[in-house]
């Protein structure tokens, strides 16, 4: 009798139990399920929206191939060049907003375009969701070794003295490229002419610096130490916050009298507005993890690029600060939308 009374009773408690443990496993397993993002299955397309082969577009493929083995899902990248990288990023703001369709584009895109075209089909501000800056790079300022200057102090008194024959610099891609707003922003601030030359491309731009067809330009940091330290070019200053350490002996324009000059541009990695909280957040932390590897950053690295390190809100922020800079550099510099 005790025995059957203590059985019924174990009987009720492990009911309760069973119960108990049931309803939490369903709540776990339900949460769970809310935890995780609802990232559709298929093939991520990243979009570059410039020609393949340069920098911006290898080090897509970089970070792509990472976060395919991150989020387990096939990276494509695909290339729609065009109107300084409007056609491509209009694309990507159209899409559909799953998380299935990015863009990684250079920040001036986003920031000098709004106020270098008259009309634009997409909002940079209002169509796209920052995700990170995961990539950006510096500029040298640098000159032709028959160009008597050996210092910024030199070449701004050089171009005041030769008003009447303004200094001409290069610019591979032409009106909104980095190389062009870094010189045309240096100009506002030194009060000096100069003649923009245009080019399609790094490679053209290099070919007539070497020849001496054009007197100066701003050029990627790291591809310009190597024909600096052949005595090809003159490498003058940095336009990041600090010097390069491939070349340390070459100051920052901080340093040498223009403290407001400080020039990193970035790779912007964007999706459409509209895409879910809990998509970007992973693509974000994916994104934060692949840029943090040490593979990740000797292959960025090699491409004389840096590894980035403003995600989320405050690459939002960073590239806020952009605009407003660009804005005013554009309009002060008379360049009418196109």
């Amino acid at each position: 009798m005790v025995f059957g009374m203590l059985s019924g009773a174990l009987s009720r408690k492990l009911f309760v139990v069973c119960n108990v443990l049931a309803v939490m496993t369903v709540a776990f397993g339900a949460s769970a399920s809310m935890a995780e993002p609802a990232l559709p299955q298929g093939t991520i397309k990243i979009v570059v929206p410039y020609p393949a082969g340069g920098p911006l577009d290898v080090s897509a493929r970089i970070v792509g191939k990472s976060l395919e083995k991150s989020l387990n899902r096939v990276v494509l990248i695909e290339n729609k060049a065009g109107a300084n990288g409007n056609i491509g990023s209009d694309y990507v703001a159209k899409a559909a907003p799953d998380g299935m369709t990015l863009l990684w584009v250079l920040s001036n895109t986003l920031t000098a375009n709004p106020s270098l075209y008259k009309t634009m089909s997409y909002d940079p501000d209002k169509d796209l969701i920052t995700i990170g800056i995961p990539v950006t790079f510096t500029q040298m300022l640098t000159t032709v070794p028959s160009m008597p200057v050996n210092s910024v102090a030199d070449f701004v008194a050089y171009a005041k003295a030769h008003k009447d024959h303004p200094i001409s610099y290069g610019s591979g891609g032409g009106v909104g490229s980095p190389a062009f707003l870094a010189m045309e922003y240096f100009k506002s601030l030194a009060g000096f002419p100069a003649l923009h030359v245009p080019y399609k491309g790094a490679a053209p731009l290099l070919n007539d610096m070497l020849s001496g067809v054009i007197n100066s330009t701003f050029m990627v940091s790291a591809s310009s130490v190597q024909y600096v330290k052949q005595g090809k070019l003159k490498g003058l200053a940095i336009s990041g916050s600090k010097r390069s350490p491939l070349a340390p002996e070459i100051p920052t324009m901080a340093e040498v009298g223009y403290p407001d000059f400080v020039i990193e541009t970035g790779f912007v990695l964007l999706a459409p507005k509209g895409t879910p909280k809990d998509i970007v957040d992973l693509l974000e932390s994916d994104l934060r993890k692949v840029v943090a590897s040490p593979e990740v950053q000797t292959r960025i690295r090699a491409l004389g690029l840096e590894p980035g390190t403003a995600f989320g809100a405050a690459a939002h922020t960073a590239l806020n600060s952009e605009k407003v800079r660009w804005t005013k550099v554009i309009k002060e510099a008379g360049i009418a939308p196109r």
